[in-house]
C-alpha cells in the first residue's frame, strides 16, 4: 500500500486494490449502474446507444465489458472494437482473425531467433559487441 495518483482523475490517494481513487471509484460505480438499468429496459442496445442515453463514457462502457460486468451473452449487441483491426468483439483484446495473425508472426520470430542461435552455435561462439562482430 503507497501512495499514487489516480490513473483516471490525477488525484494522488492511497492505494488499497485499484488504481483509482475512491472518489472515481463510486463514479465508476454510478455509472455501472446507470449503464445496467438502461440494459435492463433496453438489453439489445449498442455501446453507442447506451453511451447516448446515459452519457456514459464509450471507454467506460468498453472497459465494463471488457472486466465481465456486462456479460456478452445477455447483452448481444454490447461489443467493443479489436485493439488491432477495430473488429467488433466481446471478449478479449484482439478478433479470432488479428490473434491468428499475431500467434503465425510470434511462431515465425521464435523459428528465425531458434535457427539463429543454431547457426551461430555452428559456426563457432559469434557475438556481437557494440560496435563489431567477433568471433571466439
Amino acid at each position: 500500500m503507497g501512495l499514487m495518483n489516480c490513473k483516471t482523475c490525477g488525484r494522488l490517494f492511497q492505494r488499497v486494490s485499484r488504481d483509482i481513487c475512491p472518489h472515481c471509484v463510486r463514479q465508476e460505480e454510478e455509472d455501472f449502474l446507470k449503464v445496467s438499468r438502461f440494459l435492463r429496459e433496453q438489453p439489445g442496445a449498442t455501446p453507442q446507444q447506451v453511451h447516448e442515453a446515459t452519457d456514459v463514457a464509450l471507454k467506460t462502457i468498453y472497459q465494463f465489458i471488457r472486466e465481465g460486468r456486462l456479460i456478452a451473452a445477455n447483452f448481444p449487441n454490447m461489443t467493443y472494437p479489436c485493439e488491432r483491426c477495430g473488429l467488433p468483439i466481446s471478449v478479449g483484446r484482439f478478433c479470432a482473425a488479428c490473434a491468428d495473425e499475431l500467434k503465425a508472426q510470434l511462431s515465425r520470430l521464435t523459428q528465425r531467433e531458434t535457427a539463429a542461435a543454431g547457426e551461430s552455435g555452428k559456426k563457432g561462439d559469434e557475438f556481437f559487441t557494440k560496435n563489431r562482430f567477433t568471433r571466439k
